[in-house]
């Protein structure tokens, strides 16, 4: 049991400089109770008024857990004339589809899909956690290289392993690999910041050769280091840079990835994805995933984020809808993991409230869609319009209307395109749910127009047109220019009521 840290200050903007580029970072010191600052001891012995045995402690972004070695788990044709019959549905789908890792996944319209990238940091999931997570994760880990949290048949979540950054950790990572194969190992937690892996370059070199020898008998690629977005001066590491020849104080990631980067080259290991994290808001993310992927030319994983400063509650859903928007559409982004599953120095940040919970923040972020350009969504049915593909000029919110999760919203001249699979070629009806600007939107698949439907009025209603469609796999795109959409249904052309 480590101790619990004092009250916390947070991220005290420091600038740093990259070139002709002045940003404003992140420091993450702990205040005592007389006003000081102090910095928090990962390996102090137990102790603290506010500890209760068996409570993961919780310290603040950029300064985690040290983990505990955990008990390792068990081991274009044109459409014929005719008219489609509707396909059936199976008796009893799943409610949660998990991808395929290769290959199209097809899946009903109304199945939620869950997100290929979308992981959580925890230090305790139960298997009623599980069970509530999975219904939008994919994956988790928890700073060790192993775990004993292991998730039930029907909640299908991934550990991804991590070697922290001690003496061992390597030798950890190997012995989990012997009987399990994740698709991906993590390497080295900040080692730019103190309370952290707290590593020079060269030193992160070594340890992640170390790791990625491990990883490579069994083909695993190895994503590190994990890296602070940047700290002050006293909380950074300092070591001679191998690139200018300077004593260095490395108070953003950049420097340090270039140096680590020189390191592993000279002993002819290979690095590709590395991990970053960031706490300071969207703008924060995108310049953290941004600069990562301009450094390694490959894509990144962020595995911390949040927002530690929002105001409220509301705020902080508003920012992971922001992320995760982001996060999914990015191809610059292979994974990512919320700061964390429950967060009890702040509660707004947790996902989970008592066991299997969520709370309105994991509502979101389990209910959020991936947009994976390999599912498709088989028609008839009723696809909610945050199931897009692509968009150019719109986004997504919670809904207005009165049911459903989604809506998507354009700024001006705009469309969102969405993949659909059809059984049985031939006539359909479409009809959208749509509020806002009045006007004529297209819908245009196999590079034509299918068809027009018109919005009449600023309240939410029901519009439609008729459209032909082949069989198989295909995308359809809805231009709109100051239209609202909420819902897409497919049905077949003898079915003409309009709701």
């Amino acid at each position: 049991m480590k101790k619990s840290p004092a009250r916390f200050s947070r991220l005290v903007p420091v600038l740093v400089c990259l070139a002709a580029l002045t940003i404003a970072l992140r420091d993450s010191p702990m205040r005592a109770q007389d006003g000081a600052f102090k910095q928090p001891d990962p390996f102090a012995p137990a102790g603290g008024s506010d500890t209760t045995p068996g409570e993961p402690v919780i310290l603040p972004p950029g300064v985690h857990n040290t983990p505990v070695p955990a008990t390792p788990a068990p081991v274009s044709t044109p459409a014929p004339a005719s008219t489609p019959a509707a396909s059936p549905s199976p008796a009893a789908s799943p409610a949660v589809v998990t991808p395929a890792p290769t290959g199209n996944t097809v899946v009903n319209a109304n199945q939620r899909v869950q997100a290929s990238k979308r992981g959580v940091c925890e230090n305790h999931l139960s298997t009623e956690d599980f069970i509530a997570l999975a219904k939008g994760v994919s994956w988790y880990y928890n700073w060790a290289s192993s775990t004993g949290d292991t998730p039930p048949g029907n909640a299908p979540m991934e550990f991804i392993p991590m070697a922290w950054g001690r003496g061992g950790d390597a030798g950890g990572v190997a012995g989990y690999l012997g009987g399990h194969h994740p698709r991906a190992v993590l390497a080295i937690n900040e080692p730019n910041l103190r309370g952290q892996a707290f590593m020079t370059p060269d030193a992160t070199a070594a340890m992640f050769k170390q790791v990625k020898q491990a990883a490579d008998i069994y083909k695993i690629p190895v994503i590190g280091p994990n890296m602070a977005l940047g700290s002050g001066a006293n909380d950074s590491i300092k070591a001679r840079d191998p690139i200018t020849g300077q004593q260095t104080t490395y108070t953003w990631f950049g420097p340090f990835v270039q140096a680590f980067q020189f390191y592993a080259q000279k002993t002819k290991t290979q690095t590709g994805s590395m991990g970053v994290h960031s706490y300071n808001g969207i703008g924060d993310l995108t310049f953290a995933v941004n600069k990562m992927y301009e450094l390694t030319g490959r894509p990144v994983w962020v595995t911390e984020f949040a927002f530690w400063n929002a105001k409220s509650g509301q705020d902080e859903i508003q920012y992971l809808t922001q992320a995760v928007e982001f996060l999914e559409n990015s191809p610059e982004v292979a994974g990512y993991a919320w700061f964390k599953e429950r967060v009890d120095k702040n509660p707004k940040l947790s996902l989970l409230k008592e066991s299997g919970k969520l709370t309105p923040l994991g509502q979101e972020y389990v209910k959020l869609p991936s947009h994976n350009a390999h599912v498709f969504y088989r028609v008839p049915g009723l696809l909610d319009a945050g199931k897009y593909v692509a968009k150019e000029n719109m986004t997504l919110r919670d809904t207005t209307d009165f049911d459903g999760d989604f809506d998507m919203v354009s700024h001006g001249a705009g469309w969102v395109a969405y993949n659909i699979q059809v059984d049985a070629p031939g006539a359909y009806v479409l009809r959208v749910r749509v509020s806002g600007a009045p006007g004529q939107m297209d819908i245009v698949g196999n590079g034509r127009v299918l068809g027009s439907v018109h919005c009449t009025q600023s309240q939410w209603h029901m519009v439609g047109t008729s459209v032909s469609l082949p069989s198989g796999a295909q995308t359809i795109r809805i231009h709109c220019d100051g239209q609202i959409i909420h819902s897409i249904e497919f049905a077949p052309k003898p079915d003409l009521a309009m709701k």
